[in-house]
């Protein structure tokens, strides 16, 4: 009886190793996926950057400064409104072998700090989102005024995201630039003219418009779980 205890206590033991080294596994995957999801975003708001560099490569030194003038004043204005903290937006611009090379940074307390590594809940994916859409607004007579967004916001922590829906709408007002936003978080929709809702289904993409979808809003608590909803602002 005594040997059959004794078995059982270190089957006991190794079942909750396994459980134990399982969790540890599944925990070190999530944050592998974490790590992949902020590695993509860097380079989606890097991208974003290049193009802004590459707009002021091709333009005059006075065009250059009025340029950065207004990117300045309305990236500081949409952080400050999304974070509610006296961000200040800067562009520090150079001269290297005749191309305009570029450091964005925020300046908060008197601290400049580069986008790139400063906290907040997401200020690199704000400003990139920024940037895009007051370029798009200045290039509105020459391309589409239409911005594709893909999960582009999907790194800003909870907190700022009804804040961020609403610049957006203040924007999209101001501009008349159409946004289509593809997303997993229902507050964006809240802002949106139209909204679709996209689910697999049997094999097949079926889609739910706006006027059935209003309930998906309180049942997920704000959020879709493996599904998709496309936003039309």
């Amino acid at each position: 009886m005594g040997a059959f205890v004794d078995a059982c206590v270190v089957l006991d033991k190794l079942t909750t190793k396994v459980i134990l080294g399982e969790a540890k596994i599944e925990s070190l995957s999530k944050y592998k996926d974490s790590a992949l999801d902020k590695r993509e975003e860097a380079k989606s708001v890097v991208a974003v950057f290049e193009k802004v560099m590459l707009l002021f490569n091709n333009m005059g030194e006075e065009a250059q400064d009025i340029l950065r003038s207004k990117l300045e004043t309305l990236v500081s204005y949409g952080l400050q409104v999304v974070f509610q903290e006296k961000y200040q937006f800067k562009m520090n611009t150079r001269i290297l072998r005749g191309q305009v090379s570029m450091e964005f940074t925020v300046i908060k307390d008197g601290i400049e700090t580069d986008v790139m590594f400063s906290h907040g809940g997401g200020i690199a994916v704000v400003v990139a989102f920024i940037l895009q859409f007051v370029v798009l607004a200045i290039l509105k007579g020459v391309v589409a005024p239409v911005l594709v967004m893909d999960e582009a916001l999907a790194q800003l922590s909870e907190n700022y995201r009804e804040r961020m829906a609403l610049f957006i709408r203040e924007l999209v007002d101001k501009t008349d630039i159409q946004i289509i936003f593809v997303t997993h978080q229902l507050v964006y929709c809240d802002v949106a003219d139209k909204s679709f809702q996209f689910q697999i289904k049997n094999g097949e993409t079926v889609v739910t418009e706006s006027a059935k979808f209003d309930n998906c809003l309180r049942t997920h608590g704000g959020e879709l779980n493996g599904e998709t909803v496309v936003c039309e602002v």
